[in-house]
């Protein structure tokens, strides 16, 4: 039977807390923020401009206003027209977007408060409300974010009822506490999230209605990212094109007469807290899953989908992944980047210093799940710009040695006037970073090839989904739903067994080829390549690291090698001397591996080796060799590199298979060179090889 005008007037309304929340990372390419700007961010303000009653909640990142008031100021504009009338209640966040539980106590102050002071001087209002970022909640973080002025902040209905709260109580908000401190939290309702906007409003509406209260106090919170309304695939001709499904769903919104429309700040000064709560450390479900290391992760995506099967209220409640910071567990990558980050963090910083800081902690870099992340080099390159240039204003000269990664290992830090180099003892006394601090370029930022939990799922759908691959009449796919084509083009799957550094020793049964240096398949004698040194002699500029190991034939043990590595860090260059000492005659093949990220096109780059140019792409193997170089315009100054003696040189591009937002991607990551020669030892015997890395001369 029908409901009555009457009726529906009389029913308990519910109100609809709605947020829109949009990042771009730092210095990401201005062509990808143009296109956001154009597919969404100016046509998602332009109609809502026009339904002054559509009330919502805005939280762009520091940087992105900074960017679309230099570069698109009429969608800056819209923004100030619209928080002007009060239509849009503007959140605010760590500037550069960090992880808030992922930085320092002063830096989460220091961050929240210059987006509010930016808010404030442009937009007039002082933010009351915090966007944190990936809604990876931490409780560390709430002194700091009440001591930078806010009073509620945006987290999901997955934190609660991970913490054991029902569904149907997250109508509302709660009050957390850490030492006192307290702060007011909206759980995001995950329905409302693949509903919004992927289906049609109804679906939305019929929610709502179904979480009304008698006495008219239940809100429900939606709070998502900006760019699923126009860049994310299908969305723009569902939202803005013929189907105009954002004009359907406002005038559906302020049409019924159930449903409201609130502010966050209205509502907390309406409603009490629904009571106290108390979160775990977590995101939503799907980061949970994308820190898990990958052979657990396919494993928990299959028992996921098997227990909602059964079971979804279940599933939701007790079947979890890992935390955030797992990514710094998962990614090696990640985790220099980071603790770069925490070390300068340290320090005493000047204000142009502490902003190059600031924008280092963008959190884009430091994980991966739908989106490129870690995998973008752009982004690692960002990163890196950023540290350095801080390094630059406030690191010191030296030789430093000390566990700055926390990995129980000490790493041994260098600083001269031309560079900032970083070497591991426990991977293989081997650099991981060789900064050029005149153009701030990290020519070592290579990524590892590694096993992730989607590449034996490549074009198949999550475990237990059936893709959603076109619109329909009643919604399109969420971006986790999507698949990718499978007739894409993508290079051959392979996984280094070790990290990609630079001076990684090799000791092999035959000389390698260039097709078994592609497969890291080197027929692998040693223990050196990804095992500990340990620290010997240090001075103000030079150190020694030493491993005794040995060279292996499966279980058998055919001598004892003793390597030492002396780093001579000279004001332009780093020599590497390489000492290698056996207990009895052998005869094996030694490889040096250096990796090197080239970071412009192959029109604006080249590798040279015999006076012969090729990009970097190219794989190749040449006899002979005692120098090659790399030019790239971003380096201000080519990167030449010496060995001792002539000798075999095998080449090939690092490239990976990861998942982004529009499928897969094939991404370089970095050239890989392997010096290589015959080598035979006498008992007692000690040989030495020697090579330099020389920014220009």
């Amino acid at each position: 039977m029908e409901q009555t005008a009457s009726h529906l007037s009389s029913a308990p309304p519910v109100r609809l807390l709605m947020g829109i929340h949009c990042h771009q990372p730092y210095q990401n390419f201005s062509w990808v923020l143009e296109d956001a700007c154009t597919k969404s961010y100016e046509p998602f303000l332009q109609t809502c401009l026009r339904y002054p009653d559509f009330r919502f909640a805005l939280h762009y990142s520091g940087w992105l206003l900074q960017w679309i008031q230099t570069n698109r100021p009429a969608v800056f504009d819209l923004i100030g027209e619209m928080a002007s009338r009060g239509q849009v209640e503007i959140f605010t966040g760590g500037f550069f977007e960090p992880i808030l539980a992922s930085i320092p106590h002063k830096d989460q102050v220091g961050q929240i408060e210059m987006l509010s002071s930016y808010i404030q001087s442009n937009f007039g209002q002082t933010p009351k409300g915090l966007w944190l970022t990936e809604r990876i909640w931490d409780s560390s973080i709430v002194p700091a974010v009440v001591q930078a002025g806010v009073e509620y902040a945006i987290v999901d209905d997955y934190h609660f009822i991970s913490a054991g709260f029902e569904p149907g109580a997250l109508d509302g908000h709660y009050v957390t506490e850490e030492g006192g401190r307290c702060l007011k939290l909206f759980p995001i309702s995950e329905k409302l999230r693949y509903t919004i906007p992927f289906k049609n409003p109804g679906q939305t509406i019929d929610h709502l209605l179904e979480h009304a209260r008698e006495d008219g106090s239940s809100a429900l919170t939606f709070f998502d990212d900006g760019e699923k309304f126009g860049v994310w695939p299908q969305t723009n001709e569902w939202v803005f094109g013929e189907r105009r499904w954002l004009e359907e769903f406002i005038e559906t919104v302020l049409d019924h007469p159930r449903v409201r429309l609130e502010s966050f700040a209205d509502y907390v000064s309406d409603q009490r807290p629904r009571g106290i709560a108390y979160l775990p450390v977590c995101s939503y479900y799907e980061m949970g899953a994308w820190t898990l290391p990958s052979r657990l992760a396919s494993r928990f995506d299959e028992f996921y989908h098997r227990v909602k099967k059964e079971d979804e209220a279940t599933a939701t409640a007790f079947v979890k992944g890992s935390i955030w910071k797992n990514f710094l567990v998962k990614y090696p990558e990640s985790n220099n980047i980071h603790k770069k980050m925490l070390r300068l963090a340290s320090l005493p910083l000047g204000l142009e210093a502490r902003e190059a800081l600031y924008q280092g902690q963008c959190n884009d870099v430091m994980w991966h799940g739908v989106f490129g992340g870690l995998y973008l080099p752009n982004l690692r390159f960002n990163a890196y710009e950023a540290l350095n240039r801080c390094e630059r204003l406030a690191g010191r000269s030296g030789v430093f040695v000390g566990d700055f990664n926390c990995d129980g290992y000490p790493e041994v830090l260098a600083r001269t006037q031309a560079y900032f180099a970083s070497l591991s003892s426990r991977e293989g006394a081997q650099l991981y970073e060789l900064s050029c601090m005149r153009s701030l370029v990290n020519v070592l930022n290579t990524l590892t090839r590694r096993h992730e939990a989607y590449h034996h799922k490549l074009g198949k759908p999550a475990a237990g989904e059936v893709p959603e691959t076109v619109e329909d009449a009643d919604g399109i796919a969420s971006i986790h739903d999507l698949v990718a084509d499978e007739q894409m083009e993508l290079p051959p799957l392979h996984y280094d067994w070790h990290q990609k550094y630079s001076f990684v020793d090799h000791f092999m049964a035959e000389l390698p080829t260039d097709e078994s240096f592609v497969a890291a398949d080197l027929k692998e004698q040693g223990d050196f390549a990804n095992q500990p040194f340990a620290v010997i002699h240090q001075n103000s500029g030079d150190v020694l690291l030493r491993r005794s190991g040995g060279l292996y034939r499966w279980a058998e043990k055919l001598a004892g090698i003793t390597v030492e590595k002396r780093y001579q860090f000279l004001s332009q260059s780093v020599q590497v001397d390489v000492c290698v000492e056996s207990d009895r005659d052998i005869e094996t093949f030694y490889g040096c591996e250096l990796n090197f990220h080239i970071p412009s096109g192959v029109e604006q780059s080249h590798i040279e080796i015999h006076g012969n140019r090729f990009p970097k792409d190219h794989t190749f193997t040449f006899n002979d060799v005692r120098d090659f170089c790399l030019e790239d315009g971003l380096f201000h100054t080519p990167l030449r590199v010496h060995a001792c003696t002539a000798q075999r040189l095998l080449g090939f591009p690092v490239m990976t298979v990861s998942q982004s937002e529009a499928g897969y991607d094939a991404t370089y990551q970095g050239t890989s060179f392997l010096w290589c020669r015959p080598l035979t030892l006498r008992a007692g015997e000690r040989q030495k090889m020697s090579f330099l890395l020389s920014f220009g001369g």
